[in-house]
């Protein structure tokens, strides 16, 4: 019997496994996209004040002040 893979397997095990490296590459990529966008909105949250949550921030124009 000859076990050794013929070089058109290997090759598309070679092309799967490239394809599945690159889909994992993108997927922590996004993660880190959005960590970075989540850590930013709290930034921005933090530097209006405690009377703005980052939530009213991004979803308004004008931040409503509140009346003191």
């Amino acid at each position: 019997m000859n076990h050794r893979k013929s070089q058109r397997e290997t090759t598309q095990n070679h092309e799967a496994a490239r394809c599945v490296a690159q889909k994992i590459q993108d997927f922590v990529w996004i993660e880190r996209q959005q960590h970075q966008r989540r850590k930013l909105d709290n930034h921005i949250g933090d530097t209006i004040g405690r009377s703005t949550t980052a939530k009213e921030h991004r979803y308004s124009k004008q931040p409503q002040k509140l009346p003191l």
